[in-house]
């Protein structure tokens, strides 16, 4: 643990993983970050998603730089208008072919079921492994055995080879009952359809929308904590936290949101979030040292600094039970005591400018008070 006043703590952080952005990236883009999961190498877990509008249409880019897809990625999408599934269990049990049996998620007869986090309802999926991806409908009630699930249209996947590094699909929105700048909400999984005991399906610990264990969930109960939605509050300009020109269409995050610090961001009044992340050379002040202070609260959430990300506090920093992320070499600052609880690093060691003989290992998961900032 360091402590030493007005102290700022540099993580330097050996890591596979980095966040790959344009340098210049166009406002309309909108940027999301997989959970960090690795247990099938990474393609899902180590991935970005930019979802990119195109009148009626949204284009998505994957990127990863960590293993390759040799599995089914399944995305479920919550419409928001129509009745949907809160719960993917022994009644969704279409093995017709391995994207379907990838959105049935476990086959009926292990028992197991996939539940996502409440305001969460399935009424869509869109499955993609190489050479192949789609749009489903999901019914909302009733059983669904062999070709039950409604296919609407393939989603006109580039991804031909499983160590492709980039790939796109485009989601037509009128497809799933939208139009242009309605949102919609989605979570990721990454899984095997038939690589389970008895050729049943086998769940990585990759994904999108929350966490997930350390290791796969194999052929086990999961439950999603939190979800995505499209479009979500991001900058497109330094500034004020409260300005609305600072935030991609004036969306100023609400409590509980999502949200995405790609520029130099004072925060002016106090937030809740869900999820913070600070891309690179994105920073978040919460004031200065004297003026504009503000409370930042993400306990039991998570704040992601990638590399280059920078955030000085000096107000209020709330993280008990939350965890923080930090996927590339990163500063945390301030004139403000700070602590975080649960530390999320791949490798690497965490020095004091102030004191450059005392150091310490970063570890996978921290799961003590550490490092303390005062």
């Amino acid at each position: 643990m360091f402590s030493s006043p007005a102290m700022t703590l540099a993580i330097s952080i050996l890591t596979a993983t980095s966040l790959a952005l344009a340098a210049s990236p166009l406002t309309a883009q909108i940027h999301y970050v997989g959970n960090g999961g690795t247990s099938f190498g990474g393609p899902v877990g180590e991935s970005t998603m930019t979802f990119l509008p195109d009148g009626e249409s949204v284009l998505v880019e994957v990127t990863t730089e960590a293993g390759d897809f040799n599995d089914a990625m399944v995305i479920y999408i919550n419409n928001r208008i129509d009745d949907g599934r809160a719960v993917i269990d022994g009644e969704v049990n279409d093995r017709e072919d391995r994207l379907r049996a990838a959105i049935s998620w476990m086959e009926a007869s292990t028992r197991h079921s996939l539940t996502f986090a409440d305001g969460f309802v399935a009424t869509h999926a869109i499955a993609i492994e190489a050479g192949l991806g789609g749009l489903w409908r999901i019914p909302p009630d009733g059983d669904l055995g062999d070709g039950r699930l409604e296919f609407i249209e393939p989603v006109r996947s580039t991804l031909e080879n499983p160590g492709d590094r980039q790939f796109t699909f485009v989601l037509d929105l009128d497809d799933i009952g939208l139009r242009s700048g309605q949102p919609f909400d989605f979570v990721v999984t990454y899984l095997n359809p038939f690589g389970g005991d008895d050729d049943l399906g086998f769940a990585s610990n990759e994904g999108y929308g929350g966490f997930m264990p350390p290791d796969n969930i194999g052929q086990n109960d999961f439950a999603f904590s939190n979800f995505h939605t499209y479009p979500m509050p991001q900058t497109v300009q330094d500034g004020n936290w409260s300005d609305l020109n600072v935030w991609l269409d004036g969306q100023v995050p609400e409590r509980d949101d999502n949200a995405n610090i790609l520029h130099t961001v004072i925060m002016d009044e106090d937030a809740t979030l869900t999820k913070l992340t600070l891309f690179p050379e994105g920073t978040l002040s919460q004031g200065t040292p004297t003026s504009q202070r503000a409370t930042l609260d993400m306990t039991s959430r998570m704040l992601r600094l990638g590399p280059g990300g920078t955030l000085r506090n000096n107000a209020v920093l709330r993280a008990s039970e939350g965890t923080v992320i930090f996927a590339g070499p990163s500063l945390v600052t301030g004139s403000a005591s700070t602590q975080f609880f649960n530390v999320d690093v791949s490798a690497g060691t965490a020095t004091s400018p102030s004191s450059p003989a005392s150091k310490a290992p970063c570890r996978s998961t921290v799961r003590s008070p550490w490092p303390t900032i005062s």
